[in-house]
């Protein structure tokens, strides 16, 4: 593990037992959306740092008791849900892929994975979305954090992205230039 990832998944950790966390609202009173950007090459230090968090966080009375929602394995489960998938995996062996990518957004709008997060979520005070990279580019963070309402909208919300967030926008795999977003704070700066 690169000892620079190493720390700041560590500072990540601090961050989130500071009761200060909890509480933030962020400037102006916007919404506390964090942003936590790491090196693409980490993905999987990163996906088992925060497994380890949200396991370490289930225990019955936890104040900081965390949610992970996975978008790729929510776009799965609307699909399933709505009785498209099948359908969808025959009509890219026909159609190709440019026709399946469109089918997805309509049916996979940025709502249908706030909502699908809204309605899970029980008792827990934190929540980290991943899998921004698994439902590329069938929807882009941007629009999930633009789209955050309802209980989301009182918790404060960490968002793993593999790339790059300059306070601004967002670089996806370092590569993809993003729209500008603006509402969310860095969670632990980069060194």
């Amino acid at each position: 593990m690169d000892s620079n990832i190493g720390l700041r998944l560590n500072e990540l950790a601090a961050r989130i037992d500071d009761d200060a966390f909890l509480l933030r609202r962020g400037l102006g009173n916007e919404v506390a959306v964090w942003i936590f950007d790491y090196d693409p090459a980490d993905e999987m230090v990163v996906r088992q740092f925060v497994s380890g968090l949200v396991q370490s966080s289930q225990f019955t009375g936890s104040l900081r008791k965390i949610a992970r929602f996975d978008l790729y394995d929510i776009a799965l489960s609307i699909m399933e849900e709505r009785g498209v998938l099948d359908r969808l995996v025959e009509m890219e062996k026909r159609r190709g892929p440019e026709y399946l990518l469109e089918a997805v957004k309509s049916v996979l709008p940025p709502e249908a994975y706030v909502q699908a997060m809204n309605a899970a979520l029980t008792d827990e005070r934190i929540v980290f979305i991943t899998g921004v990279g698994r439902v590329w580019p069938w929807v882009r963070s941007h629009t999930i954090l633009g789209n955050i309402t309802g209980r989301l909208d009182e918790l404060p919300v960490v968002l793993f992205f593999p790339g790059t967030y300059t306070g601004t926008g967002m670089k996806l795999f370092n590569v993809i230039e993003g729209e500008n977003y603006y509402r969310a704070f860095q969670m632990v700066p980069n060194r």
